[in-house]
């Protein structure tokens, strides 16, 4: 582990090009998320019960009204499959790190048409990872707070922590279950499995990154607040936020490395032997 880490480190350092699939994977990230609160702001306006944007009815319609159904039926739809979307960005940006890290293990010149192919390569298994990841996500969040809600009162919970546990434990138990498919994805196809060291090595980076991650982009979201409440020209505040997001995700750059580093290693698998039947002597 710490020959690995010492070795991530100075990828991260001295080739910052590595830096870039992440971050343009956040970028994306970014500003889909922008388009989508605002598509479905749209889509309640257009399609959804008019009554509850145009009349004195509440502009939030109660659970269980006809109006709350319907804007339901709109923007979940839309929010699963943003999740989704989200997810292939950042396992495209793994594919990308790992055939960027194999250029320059090999020192190679950078070939970004290659870079790219690699990346995109088998979209079927990256969306499959990705849909794996979100309906993980959704069951563990589930199972987490229902039993936690029903022992202690909502309002004695705090929005804010609650908010954060439950990121955190979402995020920590999908990257547990999740790398060792992630890993698989990206080992050449001339390596053998990945040894149990190795699945151990790639858990415990991936539950650091995770945590990181999700502590920086809520202090980032606490301290923001006050700043972007007197900002109202919507392009300062939107690469402010979009500055916030990539700094938030930054932790994912040495965990892409360090995995792309874990998969590179692996030994080659040994030859297969033929099973060979030598015909009997003639006397």
């Amino acid at each position: 582990m710490q020959a690995l880490w010492r070795k991530t480190a100075y990828l991260f350092w001295q080739h910052p090009v590595l830096w870039l699939p992440v971050l343009c994977a956040d970028a994306c990230c970014f500003w889909l998320k922008q388009f989508r609160t605002i598509a479905i702001a749209y889509a309640i306006l257009w399609f959804g019960p008019h009554e509850s944007v145009f009349s004195d009815r509440p502009a939030v319609p109660h659970p269980g009204s006809e109006a709350y159904i319907a804007n339901l039926g709109i923007s979940a739809p839309m929010f699963w499959i943003g999740n989704l979307a989200f997810l292939y960005f950042y396992v495209v940006a793994l594919r990308a790190t790992a055939a960027l890290v194999n250029a320059v293990e090999d020192s190679r010149p950078l070939n970004w048409q290659e870079t790219c192919r690699k990346a995109f390569q088998e979209p079927r298994i990256s969306i499959l990872l990705s849909a794996k990841v979100v309906l993980l996500g959704f069951a563990i969040t589930l199972l987490a707070t229902t039993p936690f809600l029903f022992k202690l009162r909502p309002e004695s919970l705090s929005p804010n922590s609650f908010i954060l546990a439950t990121s955190i434990l979402e995020a920590a138990l999908v990257a547990l279950l999740i790398v060792p498919s992630g890993l698989k994805m990206i080992w050449p196809a001339q390596s053998s499995l990945p040894t149990t060291a190795d699945k151990r090595n790639a858990r415990f980076l991936a539950i650091c990154a995770v945590i990181v991650s999700t502590l920086v982009g809520e202090s980032i979201a606490f301290v923001e607040r006050p700043i972007y409440a007197d900002l109202y020209p919507h392009v300062p505040r939107a690469f402010l936020e979009m500055c916030a997001s990539l700094l938030a995700a930054s932790p994912y750059i040495p965990l892409f490395i360090a995995l792309s580093l874990i998969a590179l290693s692996m030994p080659p698998q040994p030859p297969a032997i033929e099973a060979t039947c030598d015909a009997p002597a003639q006397s």
